[in-house]
């Protein structure tokens, strides 16, 4: 018996990530030349500090473009689950 999971048995959010991880293993190769599997310890650690900063710009962004200035509690984005608004802070 085959335990592997397969798109067919995923919901549609893990079936999202899975092929946003196929496609983005399929840029890295055409950006790179090489396979995740054949980075070293440096190039793994660069390419991780990498990554961190540019999370960091778009959370940035987000800030920017969400401050409370702009979209005073409660968020639209949180229309859902207002509690979030709890969790953004004031830039004051």
């Amino acid at each position: 018996m085959n335990d592997t999971p397969t798109t067919q048995d995923m919901d549609n959010i893990v079936k999202s990530v899975v092929d946003s991880f196929i496609a983005r293993s399929k840029i890295g190769f055409q950006k790179y030349g090489k396979t995740a599997d054949e980075l070293n310890f440096q190039d793994w650690l660069q390419h991780t500090q990498e990554e961190h900063m540019d999370a960091i710009l778009y959370l940035e962004r987000i800030k920017q473009k969400y401050s409370r200035e702009k979209y005073p509690p409660p968020f639209p984005i949180f229309d859902e689950d207002p509690s979030l608004n709890e969790l953004i802070p004031s830039n004051k």
